[in-house]
């Protein structure tokens, strides 16, 4: 791949996939549908999987068409998988902070943490 990363639109949520299935059974799948940039599948500990991954495609249409494709697609007998819009949580939430200097505002701090991000 080169350029930049695909933006918003192009990724869906995959949920209830069985516990022993992972990307080699899932890759097939989904590049039924079109060219994918990644799959990101949730693992624990144990390896077992999470039931869930992230699927983002090169384009918003192919991720459009999985989601309508896909949904309730058995990737076993008796393991439909279900497959939504992912959401884009591309915030940070900082609930607790150290008290400010007397001499620092709050919007100097904002500014300081974009610069980080």
């Amino acid at each position: 791949w080169s350029g930049t990363a695909p933006g918003r639109g192009t990724e869906v949520y995959c949920y209830r996939i069985p516990r022993d299935c992972f990307e080699d059974e899932l890759v097939p799948v989904f590049q039924t549908i079109g060219k994918l940039y990644e799959l990101r599948l949730m693992i624990e500990f144990s390896g077992a999987n999470r039931s869930y991954c992230y699927v983002r495609y090169c384009n918003p249409e192919d991720a459009k068409r999985a989601i309508s494709s896909l949904h309730n697609f058995q990737i076993r007998p008796g393991y439909p998988l279900a497959v939504t819009e992912s959401v884009d949580n591309r915030r940070l939430c900082i609930k607790t902070q150290p008290p400010l200097d007397h001499d620092v505002t709050e919007a100097e701090a904002a500014r300081e943490l974009g610069n980080i991000l």
